[in-house]
C-alpha cells in the first residue's frame, strides 16, 4: 500500500512542480516580450499588461507551490528514499520565495505603480527586488524538475520493508 501511495503523491509532486516551473518560465517570457515588442516610449500596453499578468500567474504559483510542498511531505512519509527530502527542501525554497513575493513585494510594486510613480526609485528597488525573488523561486524550483526523475527512481527502487509480525 505504501509502494502505491509513494507513486501517486510522487506523481502529484512531479505534476505541481512540472507545472509550476512552466507557469514561472511563461510569465518571464511573455513579460519580457510585452516589454520588447510595447516599449514604453510608443505604448503603455507593457505597463498595463505585466500587472494583469502578474496578478493571474502569483496565485497560481502559489497554489502548485502548496500542492508541491504537500505532496512531496506525502510521498516522503510513504517512501524510504532520500529523493523525495531534496524534492521537498528545493520546492520548499521556491514557495518561501513565491509567498514573499505575493505578499510583500507585489503590493508594494501595485501601490506605487497606481500612485503613478513607476518610475521612482521606489518602483525601482521593488522591481529589482521581484526580479531577484522570480529568479531564486525560479532557480529552486527548476532544480525540483532537474532532481525529479532520480526521486521518482529512487523512490520506486526502494521498497518500504514490510512490519514484522
Amino acid at each position: 500500500m505504501k509502494t502505491l501511495l509513494s507513486r501517486i503523491f510522487g506523481t502529484i509532486t512531479f505534476l505541481a512542480v512540472a507545472l509550476w516551473v512552466g507557469s514561472l518560465a511563461h510569465l518571464m517570457l511573455s513579460v519580457g516580450t510585452l516589454f520588447s515588442k510595447f516599449p514604453k516610449a510608443s505604448s503603455d500596453v507593457a505597463m498595463q499588461g505585466a500587472p494583469a499578468l502578474f496578478n493571474v500567474s502569483e496565485p497560481v504559483h502559489l497554489a502548485l507551490g502548496i500542492i508541491a510542498v504537500v505532496s512531496s511531505l506525502m510521498w516522503k512519509a510513504t517512501s524510504k528514499s532520500l529523493g523525495p527530502i531534496v524534492i521537498s527542501g528545493l520546492v520548499v525554497i521556491g514557495l518561501i520565495f513565491a509567498g514573499i513575493s505575493i505578499g510583500i513585494v507585489t503590493p508594494q510594486i501595485n501601490a506605487l505603480r497606481e500612485a503613478g510613480m513607476s518610475s521612482s526609485d521606489d518602483f525601482d528597488f521593488w522591481h529589482r527586488t521581484s526580479t531577484k525573488l522570480y529568479m531564486v523561486q525560479f532557480i529552486g524550483v527548476l532544480g525540483a524538475v532537474i532532481c525529479l526523475p532520480w526521486a521518482l527512481w529512487s523512490s520506486l527502487r526502494t521498497t518500504p520493508k514490510a512490519d514484522p509480525a
